[in-house]
């Protein structure tokens, strides 16, 4: 049979042709066929992996997520509480000021010991007693003014504080 084969094929070059076609298409086929077959499987493969892969993320995801809403909600409580606390402090400070105010405006009847009593001029001392007393009045109320601030200043930084300790 392959002598026959032979014979014919080589008795006429068109049969040659259809049959090297033939025998082509036929390798072409089978070699496509396993191409595809194998892509399919490596395919199947790396979907099998981004299935897995994509589920990771998504768990992750909803892990942060959470995670984000409790650092959120903890920050948030922690806001609360500091600015009461520096609320109740800034109200103390403001009570403890208006007191010691109080305190000054009953001392400041006399800032300056009396004179001696036998002082022939009571109100002249080597200075004029009216200015001494508004100047060093004066002084008194800008020096509280400036202890206001500063324990102002001071109470917001508490709090700041307070607030930051929490990234320690």
């Amino acid at each position: 049979m392959i002598g026959l084969i032979t014979r014919l094929a080589l008795s006429n070059p068109l049969a040659l042709a259809w049959a090297l076609g033939g025998i082509a298409l036929a390798a072409f086929g089978a070699g496509g066929w396993g191409a595809w077959t194998v892509q399919g499987w490596r395919m199947e493969a790396v979907q099998s992996r981004l299935d897995v892969f994509v589920a990771n993320v998504t768990v992750a995801g909803v892990q942060a997520e959470a995670k984000v809403k409790e650092t959120v909600l903890m920050d948030k409580r922690r806001k609360e509480k500091t600015d009461a606390l520096h609320t109740n402090t800034i109200a103390a400070l403001a009570a403890d000021v208006i007191r010691l105010r109080d305190e000054r405006d009953r001392a400041r009847s006399d800032l300056l010991p009396a004179p001696a009593p036998d002082a022939k001029r009571p109100g002249v001392i080597a200075f004029d007693r009216a200015e001494l007393e508004r100047a060093v009045s004066d002084f008194v109320a800008g020096a509280g003014d400036l202890v206001e601030e500063g324990d102002r200043h001071r109470v917001d930084l508490d709090a700041a504080k307070i607030w930051g300790q929490r990234l320690e």
